[in-house]
């Protein structure tokens, strides 16, 4: 007995010295926590927030420097200039949480299907066994062998390659998330989105009045016009005031333009996500029909009627159902982030910006 106990920690030393990783820290993510590092230390946002800053200076310098000379130009030059850095801020920011979503939903996806193709590789590991024994009796030639070993082995490549697909995306993630690539890292499941309930008209309109874009176009054409009244009042040449004309006018259609492109916009983000609310309707009724079939067959097995494998074959086929459907959430929380980020681009990156 005494040497029992002198052996198991010994073991234990042995397990603690090969197996590095089995205390490793780990951490649980979810999408807001993710939202959170996204936007603390990223350098292209650094050099946004920079550039905002010092655009900020030159207008308060502009604006002082306009009581004393009256020029109302160079002021809202620098305003327009501050507002082009505001809108390069908002857009850098809001396309680095479009990626963060985009990496998280894809992880998530690469993870289910590894599910998947587990379940087929049993299923067809299954199958070549029973080849194998058709074989002995002489019902299966080695030719079925060789099929069914190539079948099973391309699903267990496949995996393979998801696999390390898998892991090279978590790197990534962690690395773009500042984690420590040695860190394991799991993520929350993001469950049925809620769906936004909005229309079009709505959509629009709250576009309509938050684009940063259509305000730089807006100031784009009071610099036209009020460089168009400078002009007037100067001893230019009928040349240089025609050019001056046609610049408001280029102006004056560039912001038709841009509420034009607003609009569609609108109808074609709303079209889109109709079509992907449709989409999971569709494969909520084809989920349920695969949980009715793997049921009725789960029992089927149970009285000898069919063989695992054709259960297997349900259990697979209710999986794939389940995949399709869950991509559609996915799908559902990409659009909703780009309608959310069109309606309102400094919502939750610049509120303290007017």
């Amino acid at each position: 007995m005494k040497k029992r106990f002198t052996i198991l920690p010994l073991i234990l030393v042995a397990v603690l010295i090969f197996s590095p990783t089995l205390f490793a820290e780990s951490i649980e993510l979810n999408l807001e926590k993710a939202y959170q590092l996204t936007l603390e230390d990223n350098t292209s946002l650094k050099i946004a927030q920079k550039d905002l800053d010092n655009k900020k200076i030159q207008y308060q310098r502009a604006k002082a420097e306009n009581l004393m000379n009256q020029s109302n130009y160079s002021e809202l030059q620098a305003e327009y200039n501050l507002a082009a850095a505001r809108n390069s801020y908002i857009e850098t920011a809001n396309n680095l949480l479009k990626e963060t979503l985009q990496h998280y939903t894809e992880i998530l996806l690469k993870d289910k299907n590894i599910e998947t193709l587990n379940k087929q590789i049993i299923l067809n590991e299954n199958r070549l066994n029973e080849v194998e024994a058709q074989y002995e009796v002489g019902e299966k030639s080695q030719l079925d062998i060789l099929e069914q070993q190539i079948k099973l082995n391309d699903l267990i490549q496949e995996r393979e390659q998801l696999k390390n697909e898998y892991e090279q995306l978590k790197t990534e993630f962690k690395v773009s998330l500042g984690i420590d690539k040695d860190i394991d890292l799991q993520l929350a499941e993001l469950d049925q989105p809620e769906y936004l309930n909005l229309e079009e008209k709505e959509i629009k309109e709250k576009a309509l009045n938050n684009s940063w874009g259509l305000k730089l176009t807006k100031l784009n054409h009071e610099l036209a016009k009020t460089d168009q009244k400078r002009k007037e009042v100067t001893s230019s040449s009928e040349m240089t005031k025609k050019v001056t004309d046609n610049q408001v006018e280029i102006a004056e259609l560039e912001l038709d333009k841009q509420k034009q492109n607003i609009k569609n916009r609108a109808r074609e983000l709303t079209n889109q996500i109709s079509n992907i609310k449709n989409n999971i309707k569709l494969h909520r009724d084809k989920i349920k029909s695969a949980r009715e079939t793997y049921e009725i067959l789960k029992e089927q097995n149970k009285s000898g009627l069919i063989t695992d494998n054709e259960l297997y074959e349900g259990e697979i086929s209710l999986l794939q159902s389940e995949y399709q459907l869950y991509n559609s959430y996915m799908q559902y929380y990409l659009q909703a982030q780009n309608i959310k980020q069109f309606m309102n681009p400094k919502a939750g990156v610049l509120e303290d910006e007017k």
